[in-house]
């Protein structure tokens, strides 16, 4: 007689199965969480400056731009961005001049919430602020930071009123106290080629600069610094 054996079949319970669900999602997780998904962004924040420092950065950036896009939100919920050059920083804080009639005024008494963006295409630093905005007519403020140049932006309408003058009364400020603050601090136009081109190579993630966030309580007390 000749006896043939065979593996018995496995059959696995759902409670079985359910497990070895389970511990495949876990295994896949604890990959993920050994390797991140996002390695460039990961490896962008590992270079950390102090808190001061990165204040210091960030007015180094805005400061050698000048010119910022401002971004506000209309009625209908769609955002619309201009370019506009700060008449003021104050520490962490911007103020615009702005014509009381323009589209500018409805869209930030509707909603108050803004972004200021600056970007150096020299360097590729980028800065993103969040923040609120107010309009302000108040006059001593005008003629503080009002400069001849500013008529140019207003005409003379020839009412002897509306004249581009300090005392324009189209003339206000829109004063945008900074909220949150993400920006990129590069290591150079060159640097950043050499990095991207050695990453292509290794395969590793590229590392060209560090990705820095002034939360809340960071402007805050950059703010009361400045005072």
């Amino acid at each position: 007689f000749f006896f043939f054996f065979f593996n018995k079949p496995q059959f696995q319970s759902s409670t079985q199965r359910t497990t070895h669900t389970f511990t495949q999602i876990l295994t896949l997780k604890m990959s993920t969480d050994t390797k991140t998904a996002d390695p460039y962004k990961e490896k962008a924040r590992e270079t950390e400056a102090s808190k001061d420092k990165q204040v210091q950065e960030l007015y180094g950036i805005v400061d050698a731009l000048k010119t910022s896009m401002l971004t506000t939100r209309r009625s209908d919920g769609t955002l619309t961005s201009r370019a506009m050059n700060p008449v003021r920083r104050s520490g962490p804080d911007f103020t615009y001049f702005t014509n009381i009639h323009g589209d500018k005024i409805p869209e930030i008494e509707n909603d108050s919430h803004v972004n200021v963006a600056y970007v150096d295409p020299s360097s590729t630093n980028w800065v993103s602020i969040s923040g609120t905005a107010r309009i302000s007519q108040d006059r001593e403020k005008i003629k503080q930071l009002y400069n001849p140049s500013i008529k140019a932006w207003f005409g003379d309408l020839g009412d002897g009123v509306n004249d581009g003058s300090e005392n324009d009364p189209r003339i206000a400020l829109i004063e945008v106290k900074t909220k949150t603050v993400n920006y990129w601090y590069s290591v150079g136009k060159l640097g950043t080629l050499a990095n991207v081109l050695v990453s292509t190579v290794t395969g590793e993630a590229a590392s060209p600069g560090s990705l820095r966030e002034l939360n809340e309580a960071d402007i805050e007390r950059a703010r009361i610094f400045t005072l």
